[in-house]
């Protein structure tokens, strides 16, 4: 974890390529892409209803 001193210091060395993180960190994803691609066409192209969501 870096404190604001060392952005700080990186920006002073090497500009906005100093705040490069490079890859993000963070919680892996819980889908696979092939599972976010499926998500995504089910919302796309259905319906509440279709995926069996019925309105309250």
């Amino acid at each position: 974890m870096f404190s604001i001193g060392d952005y700080v210091k990186a920006y002073r060395t090497s500009g906005l390529a100093g705040l490069d993180m490079g890859c993000s960190t963070g919680r892996r994803p819980m889908l696979t892409p092939e599972q976010e691609q499926k998500v995504y066409e089910t919302v796309r192209d259905k319906t509440p209803a279709e995926v069996g969501q019925l309105p309250q």
